[in-house]
């Protein structure tokens, strides 16, 4: 399975920056929306203060868990990216930070996950294919970690050293 670098860039690292920028406006605004409760005393207007309040908490924690991933990205490139080969240890599920990524798979085929190889974990975002015990080619960034490549390694691949 190969991994688009430029999705991850845009979905881990300038969608969360445009998410952080959107928060900033919000909260800035709020003040306004508070006086605007205080003079008017209107039910309305603390609604919709709660639910303004609520989104911005929302897109905060999503554009974190997003960014959390992806910060690395602003200074790596996909010619940084490295090799290895081990078994699987370990995987761990995490929140699908872009669930459109594979737009043909359903939303709850597609998972951000991270998976343990050697004591190192890596981001990938995968179909389910993977378990643990299995033996894999990884080409990853090191930096961020995040995977741009797996592939499972049967018998006749370790055999022929072709990691395809």
């Amino acid at each position: 399975m190969k991994f688009d670098y430029d999705l991850y860039k845009r979905e881990l690292f300038i969608t969360p920056i445009k998410g952080i920028v959107l928060v900033c406006a919000c909260i800035a605004f709020y003040p306004y929306l508070f006086i605007k409760i205080i003079k008017n005393e209107t039910v309305i207007l603390v609604y919709g203060c709660v639910i303004f309040f609520i989104f911005i908490l929302y897109v905060l924690l999503d554009v974190l868990g997003k960014f959390k991933y992806g910060i690395k990205l602003k200074n790596e490139t996909i010619n940084d990216a490295l090799s290895i080969t081990g078994t699987i240890d370990k995987i761990s599920t995490i929140k699908t930070p872009f669930p459109h990524m594979y737009k043909i798979a359903p939303l709850n085929d597609v998972k951000a996950q991270i998976i343990t190889i050697s004591n190192s974990k890596y981001y990938i975002m995968q179909k389910g294919e993977l378990k643990i015990g299995d033996y894999v080619y990884v080409n990853y960034l090191p930096k961020s970690t995040i995977v741009l490549e797996v592939n499972i390694i049967d018998d006749a691949n370790v055999q022929n050293k072709s990691f395809n």
